[in-house]
């Protein structure tokens, strides 16, 4: 995504990849403690379309706990998803979306862990 970003134009230095998170939970936690330590007002989500909801919601989550006030804008990478495998994907996501809801102890886990 990385790449992508750059060769589209954003300048490297404004890229920020958080690596240590082993799910879309915890990535959203570990960018909530990296935005609170640089101290940004607002940070732009970038994943892939059938991702977004999802990734929004727990970024959006993680932000208010722990830096309220971070404005949270979104924007869709292209994927190459069409037809049925985009409805598969966005049907994936909508469960996990659910689980990560009723079940936010997943989240639990720090990047200090």
């Amino acid at each position: 995504m990385r790449d992508w970003l750059v060769a589209e134009g954003v300048a490297a230095e404004r890229v920020v990849v958080e690596a240590a998170a082993r799910s879309t939970p915890e990535n959203a936690t570990f960018c909530a403690e990296v935005i609170g330590r640089l101290g940004v007002a607002r940070v732009t989500l970038v994943t892939e379309r059938y991702h977004m909801r999802r990734s929004r919601r727990l970024l959006g989550r993680a932000l208010m706990r722990r830096c309220p006030g971070v404005a949270l804008e979104g924007s869709a990478a292209p994927d190459r998803l069409r037809g049925a495998g985009r409805a598969l994907r966005g049907l994936g996501e909508l469960v996990k979306l659910t689980r990560d809801l009723v079940w936010p102890t997943r989240i639990a886990r720090t990047s200090q862990d």
